[in-house]
């Protein structure tokens, strides 16, 4: 489901709604929670790569952190992070003690280490992503190598097959499309037809292609001649999954960088959904997780103070998009809609409203 159409849920909505009015929110609604900064990986290039290693919640910081968010009716949490979330001893147990309290948690990982706490994690995510970004173990080795050169691929594997199946457990692969440029001859435009064919033997629901982005967050430029092998291999990924349960997605940006838009003409000075998902990480609050670790965009810290505090005393009007976010930002489409006054959905989605916004 489309980010700006879940708002339109009945649920979502009349969350949303005090933002319509000028008004702030007494909570965020979904939280992207970082239990720490270290990761077990040396990926080149990483986007969070100024902040590996500088700090992590402690353990009981973290289960003190979920009950509040719990506390404040937080619906869903993405536990992710600048590292790799489960490197915190705690985050499975975490993730158990949201679920219990019919918070919806979702998990993005690089998936060397979800053997470790696999029966909690079966029990307690709504979903699972995996970010792979190579279908052959020589080009993992390369985008996603590990401390001392260890290549993790055939792990990360056999790990997913642990997960997949699972009947309440959607489990995607997310894939970032790199491409040559001066200096970093790597490129995995042609691994996009095998990542889908591994999706379909690893039994996941979907395979997510994303554009890479610059240090800024902008997409990172792209000749026209790569564009359009880009286009062609996805093609193929999609008729390699034709006719399995497997979904080839693109991401907001991967489809503006096709279109030929990688920028977004921001006419508003205002971000309501800072106030809907905000990220929550061991060195601050901020905005959004595109501003993570900008000094600028911090709201408060929850190693010193409880969440309630931080989000009563926080400035959101510390974010102008016409100046701070000129990058393609998934969330344009839904601030638009809250500033222009959600409307009641034409068609209600039926069951439980998908906090995940």
């Amino acid at each position: 489901m489309a980010l700006a159409h879940k708002l339109t849920q009945p649920e979502v909505r009349r969350r949303a709604a005090p933002l319509t009015r000028g008004e702030r929110t007494s909570a965020p609604i979904a939280v992207d929670l970082d239990p720490t900064s270290f990761c077990d990986l040396a990926c080149p290039g990483c986007i969070s790569g100024d902040l590996l290693g500088q700090a992590r919640f402690t353990t009981d910081r973290l289960e003190r952190l979920a009950d509040e968010l719990v506390a404040m009716d937080v619906r869903a949490v993405v536990l992710i992070g600048g590292g790799e979330p489960l490197m915190h001893p705690a985050t499975a147990a975490v993730a158990e003690r949201l679920s219990r309290a019919s918070v919806a948690v979702g998990l993005v990982t690089n998936g060397t280490l979800l053997d470790r706490h696999l029966d909690v994690l079966r029990g307690s995510l709504s979903w699972l992503r995996v970010s792979l970004d190579a279908a052959t173990p020589e080009t993992y080795g390369a985008v996603r190598p590990g401390h001392r050169g260890v290549n993790k691929f055939a792990k990360v594997l056999a790990n997913i097959r642990l997960v997949t199946g699972h009947h309440t457990l959607k489990v995607g692969i997310s894939y970032v499309v790199f491409t040559p440029r001066p200096g970093s001859p790597l490129s995995n435009v042609e691994e996009i037809p095998g990542a889908a064919s591994l999706a379909v033997d690893l039994g996941c629901d979907y395979v997510e292609f994303k554009a890479e982005l610059a240090d800024d967050h902008s997409i990172a430029e792209v000749d026209a001649g790569t564009v359009d092998l880009i286009d062609r291999r996805l093609r193929h990924a999609e008729e390699r999954t034709a006719g399995t349960p497997v979904r080839v997605l693109r991401s907001s940006s991967l489809t503006a960088l096709l279109a030929g838009r990688p920028d977004q003409d921001k006419g508003y000075s205002t971000c309501p959904t800072t106030q809907l998902r905000t990220t929550i990480t061991p060195s601050g609050v901020f905005a959004c997780a595109y501003h993570r670790g900008k000094p600028g965009f911090r709201l408060g810290d929850v190693q010193s103070a409880p969440l309630r505090d931080v989000w009563d005393a926080a400035d959101f009007t510390a974010v102008d998009p016409r100046r701070a976010c000129r990058f393609h930002c998934a969330r344009h489409d839904a601030n638009r809609l809250v500033l222009d006054g959600i409307p009641v959905a034409a068609e209600s989605p039926g069951g439980a409203a998908d906090w995940f916004i």
